[in-house]
C-alpha cells in the first residue's frame, strides 16, 4: 500500500551563512513543506520521505535513493542563499515551493 510521502527541505550545516539565517530559512521551509504535504497526493512505492538538502555549491543535484533499510530519498541541490535573503516574504515562499517542486520533478525524471 502506498502512503503519502513526507517531504523535508533544509539548509546544509556546511553552508556559509550565519546560524540565525539558517534557522530562519529552515523554519520557513518546514512550514511550507508541511503545507505542501497536506495538499499533495504524491505517492511513490517504497518511499516514505524525501529529504532535500540545499547547498551553496553550484550545479549540484545528487540523488540517493532509498535502500531496503530506510525508505528515505536524499536529494542534494544547489540554492542561491544570497539572493533568497534579499527577496520579499512572498518571493521567498515562492522560491522555496518552486525549489521543492523542481527537486521532486527532477528526482522522478531521473528514476
Amino acid at each position: 500500500m502506498n502512503t503519502n510521502i513526507y517531504t523535508e527541505m533544509s539548509c546544509q550545516k556546511k553552508v556559509g551563512i550565519p546560524n540565525n539565517k539558517r534557522l530562519e530559512f529552515n523554519q520557513s521551509t518546514f512550514f511550507l513543506t508541511n503545507l505542501y504535504d497536506k495538499f499533495s497526493s504524491l505517492k511513490i512505492k517504497g518511499f516514505r520521505k524525501i529529504r532535500i538538502e540545499l547547498t551553496d555549491k553550484l550545479n549540484i543535484f545528487d540523488i540517493y535513493l532509498p535502500e531496503n533499510i530506510s525508505p528515505v530519498c536524499h536529494i542534494h541541490k544547489s540554492f542561491d542563499f544570497d539572493n533568497y535573503f534579499i527577496l520579499s516574504k512572498y518571493e521567498k515562499n515562492k522560491i522555496i515551493l518552486e525549489t521543492l517542486y523542481n527537486a521532486i520533478k527532477e528526482m522522478c525524471q531521473k528514476m
